[in-house]
């Protein structure tokens, strides 16, 4: 149907001109070469042009209310809030040594897309302070443990804002979260005062310490059990502490070797340990096995050994073989260590993300200046690779 234009203007003040566009006027019994209309013929024609009208009208109102509608639909049918962090690598940078302040760095897998200083953005440029030593997360919040700023930073687990500081700490390392209750290692403010701090997750407030040996480090958390490995911290320390949380006391001490800094559990419910040996007695590092609360096999490695990892079926191990080394490989049920590394190269820490099966290994380069973090198969070859911050010590992984 032809569109019908009506323009009406008076005339000596006795006649209206009408101009109709097409054949419509046909309709109305006057034809195109009829300009002039008396007044009386141009209120007919009026009346007409009203009824004709009156669909379009209501074709008018029908579309509008489509359009209406389907807008509505729209806003009904809204998408699920995505949040930046919801998942993802993390990994906390130390910072450099005694001045500056730690980072955090973001890695995206399915993106393979990293993005640095993730907690400054997200907090107006404030810094964490010097060194981040780990991150951990528990249902909506992270945990970022400072240690020489004697704090925990509590963050939304989704935007990294910081909502809380725990304080009341000396040297934090390393937490486990577990329900309500936060369990911290501590080297205490003398840096050999070892012990766990129990903390009350929802006041953040220190409910308990309990000592455990000097430098308390690693943490594992097996059932009500929680064995620390006592690297020494400022000294020297040769022992597993295992606390007994329902108690709250410590119930045995084992003796593994010099200054244990890195625990895991295997399939089997064996406990793995690693020791970095002493520097200054000359003594070894050692690779050690406990079942049932005692030492079922050792075996000796480099000085300065650390940062021990399991794999996604608890089968095999991974390790840096001495200060700076390269990547070991010890399956649970080997009976003599490899003789060549998995990884060669220089690392400073390793982590896993068990939902990939990968192997998460950094590289702190000259430990002043960015580092950078490679990811590796089982089969030791290199997936990826992302700059981080200043030695990059740490992994945590959202799924």
């Amino acid at each position: 149907m032809k569109a019908i234009f009506l323009s009406l203007k008076a005339i000596s003040g006795k006649h209206l001109l009408a101009c109709c566009g097409g054949n419509r006027l046909q309709h109305f019994g006057f034809s195109k070469r009829d300009g002039l209309l008396p007044i009386g013929q141009l209120n007919s024609l009026t009346t007409k042009m009203k009824k004709l009208m009156q669909p379009l009208r209501k074709l008018s109102w029908a579309l509008l209310a489509l359009v209406l509608l389907a807008s509505c639909r729209r806003n009904d049918d809204t998408q699920p809030i995505s949040y930046p962090y919801e998942s993802g690598i993390f990994v906390a940078n130390e910072g450099p040594f005694q001045n500056g302040t730690g980072t955090i760095t973001w890695y995206h897998p399915d993106s393979a897309m990293a993005k640095q200083n993730i907690f400054q953005q997200a907090n107006d440029g404030q810094p964490l302070g010097n060194i981040v030593q780990s991150l951990t997360f528990g249902d909506s919040l992270g945990y970022i443990v400072v240690n020489n700023a004697h704090k925990v930073v509590v963050v939304r687990a989704n935007t990294f804002e910081q909502l809380a500081t725990i304080e009341g700490v000396a040297l934090p390392r390393y937490l486990i979260v577990d329900g309500a209750k936060g369990y911290l290692s501590q080297w205490g403010a003398d840096g050999t005062s070892g012990s766990v701090a129990i903390i009350d997750l929802s006041s953040r407030i220190v409910e308990a310490t309990i000592a455990t040996g000097s430098g308390a480090e690693s943490l594992l958390l097996d059932g009500k059990l929680l064995y620390v490995a006592n690297a020494g911290g400022f000294g020297s320390d040769s022992t597993v502490a295992v606390i007994d949380l329902e108690n709250r006391q410590l119930v045995q001490t084992i003796v593994v070797g010099p200054n244990p800094n890195t625990l895991v559990k295997d399939q089997n419910g064996a406990i793995w340990v690693v020791c970095s040996g002493n520097w200054s007695t000359g003594a070894k590092g050692q690779l050690v096995q406990i079942v049932n609360g005692a030492v079922a096999q050792q075996f000796e490695i480099e000085t300065g050994s650390g940062r021990l990892t399991i794999d996604t079926d608890g089968t095999t191990l991974f390790f840096i073989n001495g200060f700076g080394g390269a990547i070991w490989q010890h399956p649970i049920d080997a009976t003599t260590l490899r003789t060549e590394a998995f990884v060669s190269g220089s690392f400073y820490s390793l982590g896993f993300d068990y939902s990939r099966g990968w192997l998460l290994a950094s590289d702190a380069g000259d430990f002043n200046s960015d580092g950078e973090v490679r990811i590796y198969n089982m089969a030791g070859q290199q997936v990826d690779a992302f700059s981080a911050g200043i030695i990059p010590a740490y992994f945590a992984v959202r799924q």
